[in-house]
């Protein structure tokens, strides 16, 4: 799906798993682990062999000095 039919399907709204489904705005209804399921499968990474996730992310300066008020 491009960018402007999802956009034009979205909305901007929030979608539960199965309205975002009929929808056709994601691949699959599951959690974490159907995630990283799908992904192994499609990495060809053996559904048995362990992975290791390593979170990045980066705290906004102006989301710090909101959360320190």
């Amino acid at each position: 799906m491009s960018v402007d039919t999802m956009e034009e399907v979205a909305q901007g709204r929030v979608w539960t798993g199965k309205d975002a489904a009929s929808r056709g705005l994601v691949d699959a209804i599951g959690g974490f682990s159907r995630a990283v399921a799908i992904a192994k499968h499609k990495a060809n990474i053996p559904h048995n062999k362990k992975v290791c996730f390593i979170v990045l992310y980066i705290c906004a300066q102006w989301l710090s000095s909101l959360i320190n008020l």
